[in-house]
């Protein structure tokens, strides 16, 4: 994360995952602290509130969206 962190400079970082919020704000908070520790850019770190499972989520999404263009965008090329 302090790899990607000082590289991207995130305004905001999202964690989940059952370990992070099993670990609640306690977990959280010790792990902004190391990441801070490491890099300049200091975004805050802050839980998913999101249920279920949001990088299948959002990968679906993605997925069906390049579908949706592909199916029904423009038959010109770009």
């Amino acid at each position: 994360m302090a790899s990607i962190t000082s590289v991207i400079d995130p305004e905001i970082i999202v964690l989940t995952g059952g370990t992070l919020l099993a670990g609640g704000d306690i977990l959280r908070e010790l792990v902004e602290h190391e990441l801070h520790a490491l890099t300049i850019p200091r975004p805050p770190l802050l839980l998913s509130t999101v249920e279920g499972n949001p990088v299948l989520a959002g990968a679906l999404d993605l997925a069906l969206a390049t579908v949706r263009d592909e199916v029904f965008g423009s038959t010109v090329p770009s």
